[in-house]
């Protein structure tokens, strides 16, 4: 069971405030074009607008249609399939790997991570061609089963609270669990378990005995509706249109930070293909 101090806790007065003051009005501000620039239209005032609000109603109209443009673009991303799942064997590699991370703790893997940081940048590049760079982050680590009150494992039942929108460990039951590791294992609806594949079943299973393990405690059998899993690639994508206004305000203050982080702090920056990064030149 889990204490009252590990349960969500009530929403601060600051939550409120921004969520009214600067959230709301972000979100309020096409719905708001909309029905300026329709009324204007439909009564005939737009044509006797002042130079002000002409230039509100050309703004408007402007929203208008970059939040049309918007649409066709979340439905294009909510069209889009999942993968197909890659093979049994890779899967359960990969499964255990990710299981691994932080199982061993800083004092086990910093004798790894001075190691590589003491090589120079050819020995290192050496490793890494031939495939002998040392592995680092729990990688080695076999998955015992951890004690309840076991840091790594407080911290991972954290972490898969996450899929299950954050709510409180106990509500997590093995039906919506086995939900979870189908997905993420075989991108696809977890059918009736009676019809499961009998190798993706066993694969289900394991998965829920290794998770079970890492987490330092049974998930309880059972379902529970109100603490459905988070499926990325499956969900329905929600999109809430923001202005155009936002995007080009964000625009212009990340620019600026660019050049202030190159100009006063000696960033640089440039791009690796169609990836952007900052580098720091001391």
């Amino acid at each position: 069971m889990l204490s009252k101090s590990s349960r969500p806790s009530s929403r601060a007065l600051s939550f409120y405030v921004v969520l009214f003051l600067m959230v709301g009005p972000v979100y309020a501000f096409v719905p708001f074009a909309w029905a300026f620039a329709l009324h204007g239209l439909w009564t005939g005032a737009a044509w006797s607008y002042t130079p002000l609000q002409q230039l509100v109603f050309l703004w408007a109209c402007i929203e208008i249609v970059f939040s049309l443009y918007y649409a066709v673009l979340a439905r294009r991303v909510a069209s889009t399939g999942p993968p197909p799942p890659p093979d049994a064997e890779f899967l359960k590699n990969a499964f255990v790997r990710v299981l691994k991370a932080g199982m061993a703790g800083f004092h086990e893997i910093k004798p790894q991570i001075e190691a590589i940081e003491g090589l120079s940048q050819d020995e290192e590049q050496d490793l890494k061609e031939f495939g002998n760079t040392p592995r680092i982050l729990s990688t080695l680590e076999s998955i015992d089963r951890l004690e309840f009150d076991d840091p790594r494992a407080k911290d991972y039942r954290e972490c898969m609270r996450t899929w299950f929108h954050k709510k409180p460990w106990a509500d997590i039951h093995r039906h919506e669990l086995r939900q979870w590791v189908y997905w993420s294992s075989f991108s696809s609806h977890m059918p009736p378990l009676d019809k499961v594949d009998p190798l993706r079943r066993e694969m289900l299973e394991e998965g829920i005995a290794l998770i079970e393990k890492r987490a330092g405690c049974s998930i309880p059998e059972g379902s529970n509706p109100s603490c459905r899993p988070v499926l990325v690639t499956l969900d329905p994508v929600t999109i809430l249109s923001r202005p155009l206004l936002f995007y080009g305000i964000v625009r212009v203050a990340t620019h600026w930070l660019e050049l202030s982080f190159c100009k006063f702090y000696g960033f640089k920056y440039g791009g690796n293909g169609d990836f952007e990064c900052v580098n720091f030149s001391s």
